[in-house]
């Protein structure tokens, strides 16, 4: 008789836990779908991106911003109750001594969570062939031009842009230090810089393109310590030259002399000018990446160098592309030997500095990423 009574309990004790389980699944499920078809918009233009019928105002973005944050927070919640869901149904289970259907059931909802979660923040597409792109490199939104061909699809796919030579330059830059990135593009590495200095450094963003800069300012707008300067760098300072301005292959531009399809006049300006009118009056570090101009950009900031005999240097070289622009690279190269104690290559596959010297980037081939120390 008493066995038969502990029986029943057991038995009724079952009964009780599986209708808890039951119905929290029940309430689970209908919290998961009204989050589902709350960011269904959402998750479609993951493929197919937003089309805010070309509107480009910043108070629509701050909308939507809030709208996916929300969506976050719901499914941060969610996955919360699933993982203490997810303990008590297997305690529960492990007295019965079997799995349970239940316990299959949260598992299988938790993977939904998961799959919900991986697929945002989303990238949106504002009009004007403006695309907000979510970095999780940075975990920040970029705005980058759609026609873009060369980098916006790459980020928009979450690829981390030189990963490993990206990590290096992030170790090689310290908390407070002043830096200029000449050539910054659509901000990769100008967000780095501003991770990198913090609050107590400073960055100066340069750009060319006119469509670039004004996208990277908007990019940098949750960095206040960058600040972005729209002008082309070279070796003497002009009223203007015109800057191809076309974005349907990559954001690198020429700089023209005169006036043609498309280009449009930017100020043209050394580097020791630019940066005695910005006020700065010392730099720590500074990268150059101007798409086969870097020459004559290192002929006009030779006053910065002599003032800041510590300065570090970041630089991309490709010596088919110099010559192919009439660089002298032998005496380019010579030039940073003879300026800097160390010349190292960043290498690609694994972010380590391997000493270089003029004689083998003569021989070198494609892009080379260097680092120069005073």
């Amino acid at each position: 008789m008493r066995l038969l009574r502990g029986d029943l309990k057991c038995t009724r004790l079952f009964s009780i836990i599986f209708l808890y389980c039951l119905v929290t699944a029940l309430l689970i499920f209908g919290a998961l779908q009204v989050i589902v078809l709350s960011s269904q918009d959402y998750s479609v233009t993951s493929q197919i991106d937003i089309r805010m019928a070309e509107s480009t105002n910043p108070g629509h973005v701050e909308e939507l911003s809030d709208a996916l944050s929300k969506v976050a927070e719901q499914v941060d919640k969610l996955e919360g109750v699933l993982l203490r869901f997810q303990n008590e149904t297997k305690a529960a289970t492990e007295k019965i001594g079997r799995r349970s259907n239940l316990e299959q059931v949260i598992d299988g909802v938790a993977q939904e969570v998961k799959a919900l979660r991986a697929e945002r923040p989303m990238n949106l597409y504002l009009g004007g062939s403006i695309i907000m792109c979510w970095v999780d490199f940075f975990q920040q939104y970029f705005y980058l031009d759609s026609r873009d061909r060369g980098l916006t699809p790459h980020l928009c796919q979450g690829t981390v842009w030189d990963s490993k030579i990206s990590e290096s330059v992030e170790r090689i830059v310290r908390p407070g230090q002043l830096v200029v990135d000449v050539g910054a593009c659509v901000g990769w590495y100008a967000a780095i810089f501003a991770d990198a200095v913090g609050e107590a450094g400073k960055v100066l963003a340069v750009e060319a393109n006119p469509r670039l800069s004004d996208l990277l300012a908007r990019s940098m707008e949750d960095h206040p310590q960058v600040q972005v300067v729209n002008k082309a760098v070279g070796s003497e300072d002009k009223k203007q030259v015109f800057v191809e301005n076309e974005m349907t292959w990559s954001p690198g531009n020429r700089v023209l002399q005169e006036a043609g399809g498309g280009a449009v006049p930017v100020e043209y300006t050394t580097l020791d000018t630019l940066l005695r009118k910005e006020g700065w009056d010392h730099v720590d570090v500074i990268k150059i990446d101007v798409e086969g101009h870097e020459w004559q950009v290192w002929e006009g900031m030779q006053k910065t160098l002599l003032e800041n005999p510590k300065v570090e240097l970041l630089l991309e070289i490709n010596i088919q592309r110099d010559r192919a622009n009439g660089v002298d690279s032998e005496r380019f190269y010579e030039a940073l030997q003879s300026r800097f104690k160390d010349l190292f290559i960043i290498k690609p596959d694994d972010g380590l500095l391997m000493k270089t010297s003029p004689s083998e980037l003569l021989d070198s081939f494609g892009n080379i990423n260097l680092y120069l120390k005073s």
